[in-house]
């Protein structure tokens, strides 16, 4: 069996010229807690845990 070379991961890398870094996150990784008991579920993680509820309200 041949073992491929390879590089120290502190070894010199580079991005092409121009490259732009970018991210992301979905609202319920933040505001998911609306059944996790907490007290005062914020307005986003109850309407992402109750989706029907918001529809029929102001948020259309």
């Amino acid at each position: 069996m041949t073992v491929p070379e390879t590089r120290p991961l502190t070894a010199s890398r580079t991005f092409p010229s121009g490259f732009l870094w970018g991210t992301a996150t979905a609202a319920y990784q933040i505001e998911g807690a609306a059944r996790e008991g907490r007290p005062d579920p914020v307005h986003l993680g109850h309407l992402l845990a109750h989706p029907r509820q918001g529809l029929r309200g102001p948020h259309r």
